[in-house]
């Protein structure tokens, strides 16, 4: 599964495009090496393109990325916004945003990138 990532400073935003079926080492890289990039500058929102996976994410490889995100504090008090093409994956993004609520990460899922784009950018509640 190719995974391209882009860092967006001006915007604080890491951007994902993820293509084929999803591999959960590589998943892990990505985030693993987005992290690295982005260490020391304070807080980055996400904007995943998932719209090219062919299998949706399992909730074994869910619970790893949770794991993974609960080491960092880049993403804690930051936005998710994950365009997917599949109603099976939109439930995943849910399941997601249910599981890393407790870490103060605000994951959604969207159809298309102009609505998430819309949720990154407008105002946080207070």
């Amino acid at each position: 599964m190719p995974i391209a990532t882009e860092i967006d400073d001006s915007g604080r935003r890491i951007c994902f495009t993820i293509n084929g079926q999803i591999d959960a080492p590589e998943m892990m890289q990505a985030l693993d090496d987005a992290l690295a990039n982005v260490q020391g500058r304070g807080g980055y929102d996400v904007l995943s393109d998932n719209r090219g996976v062919t299998v949706p994410i399992t909730p074994d490889q869910l619970k790893q990325l949770v794991g993974r995100l609960s080491e960092s504090e880049t993403f804690k008090g930051r936005r998710a916004a994950i365009v997917v093409s599949s109603d099976a994956s939109y439930g995943m993004m849910r399941m997601l945003g249910s599981l890393v609520e407790p870490l103060n990460i605000d994951v959604r899922g969207f159809r298309d990138t102009e609505s998430a784009l819309a949720f990154l950018k407008s105002p946080r509640p207070a």
